[in-house]
């Protein structure tokens, strides 16, 4: 990973009071929240109350894992105070979920008094993911409760009346997450490196028809977002700005063609004198459009594939009047398959179909100059014939014919020769043609 040179001052130039500025590439923390509410029955037999349970979800990132907390809301205690009066108890419980397609249960326990008659204060419950998860899925509870002195006092299975969705809207965003963008700042002196989820959108409208040796032209689109990690490491840093481009590959058979995709610039607004610690609320992300020309290189009928889709973006860090750009790597983790394109035999080109009709006009005012001297020297020797015959004035008249008859005679054996040449000529030339 290459460091840029910092506009107007290398990377060796910069200040103490620069170098004092916070670590650059400490991934933060993301959270993000989410509010449900889930209907258990709680207990067995007759000894059952309900939990209409009022759960608050959060969220937190760390470079594609996550861990989730869950805030539940008290939990009412129906019980008679005399029978149930267990202060300073402790409260154990267990919140099984489904995330990204697996069982993940949330633990939690604390210290609480468990009185009949008095709302139970629940503990939070907290469990790891090793993905983000856009969505979970609530599916059961239980909880145990825990004398002062050790001994049990309940310990109760919960039922759930119906299954609960539970969306984070951030994170649906970023679903079908594709990519990894790695920033590495550690040739600069300050700062470090940090990899942060992405999801690189890339679409290519692939012509369904092509020559061989005949360009064709497919329209690329290109997006690159970078989630709520990534935007709340900018909170803890100067980065004004995030650029960059994709460089898409088509392949059709064996040819292959690679383009260069611009993408927009993200501006961050900065208050005045807050620089660092300015929340970033939003998602970055930067898209462009452009095209890839790739020429077929076999005829038939080729699966189109989109691949090589890596994208790069820079941030753009400031410190007072030193500037520098930051290079991101952004790799997408599987190629795309386009629809199959039918690839036709080239034909003959302009050239070679010009070529070709000269030559076949050449050579039929060679046959046509060639019959006509055969049909001239014919003509020579029958009159020749009949001037042997002839007496007098008839074989007078018969001489001059003859004459004549030499004259285009020798005319026509000249026309031979120029269509000849003229043929050579013309299928040379069809020959370096076609």
């Amino acid at each position: 990973m290459r460091f840029r040179k910092l506009a107007g001052l290398s990377a060796g130039a910069l200040t103490l009071g620069m170098l004092a500025a916070p670590a650059l590439m400490t991934p933060a923390n993301a959270a993000v929240t989410s509010t449900a509410t889930a209907s258990f029955t709680c207990g067995t037999g007759m000894q059952t109350s309900a939990y209409n349970a009022t759960i608050t979800f959060k969220l937190a990132h760390n470079n594609g894992g996550a861990s989730l907390t869950a805030t539940l809301s008290d939990m009412p205690n129906g019980a008679p105070a005399q029978y149930v009066n267990f202060p300073g108890a402790t409260v154990s419980n267990k919140l099984t979920v489904a995330a990204n397609g697996a069982d993940v249960v949330l633990e939690g326990s604390h210290k609480a008094d468990f009185i009949g008659g008095t709302p139970t204060k629940m503990p939070k419950a907290t469990g790891s993911l090793a993905t983000r998860p856009a969505s979970i899925s609530i599916k059961a509870y239980s909880y145990d409760v825990k004398k002062a002195d050790g001994t049990n006092a309940a310990a109760q299975s919960c039922t759930l009346a119906a299954p609960v969705a539970v969306t984070f809207a951030d994170e649906a965003q970023l679903a079908g997450v594709n990519a990894t963008c790695t920033i590495d700042m550690s040739a600069s002196g300050f700062g470090g490196a940090g990899a942060y989820p992405a999801k690189l959108e890339t679409t290519a409208t692939m012509p369904a028809k092509g020559t061989v040796g005949t360009a064709m032209t497919v329209p690329v689109t290109a997006k690159i977002t970078l989630g709520r990690e990534f935007s709340d490491y900018l909170e803890t840093s100067p980065v004004k700005k995030v650029t960059g481009k994709v460089a898409p590959k088509i392949t059709v058979g064996a040819a292959t063609a690679t383009g260069d995709i611009a993408l927009s610039t993200w501006n961050r607004t900065i208050p005045s004198g807050t620089g660092i610690g300015s929340p970033v609320n939003e998602f970055v992300s930067v898209e462009g459009a452009g095209n890839v020309t790739v020429k077929p290189a076999a005829a038939g009928t080729h699966n189109a594939t989109l691949s090589g889709a890596a994208g790069s973006a820079t941030m753009t860090v400031t410190f007072g009047d030193v500037e520098m750009d930051a290079p991101m790597d952004c790799v997408l983790a599987a190629p795309a398959t386009l629809a199959s394109v039918s690839v036709v035999a080239a034909g003959p080109s302009a050239a070679c179909k010009a070529a070709t009709t000269n030559a076949t006009k050449a050579a039929s005012a060679y046959t046509a100059a060639k019959k006509a001297y055969t049909k001239a020297v014919k003509k020579v020797k029958a009159l020749n014939k009949k001037v042997k015959k002839a007496k007098g004035a008839k074989k007078t008249k018969l001489k001059k014919q003859v004459k004549k008859a030499k004259k285009a005679q020798t005319s026509a054996k000249k026309k031979v020769s120029s269509t000849t040449k003229a043929l050579s000529s013309a299928n040379a030339a069809k020959k370096k043609s076609c």
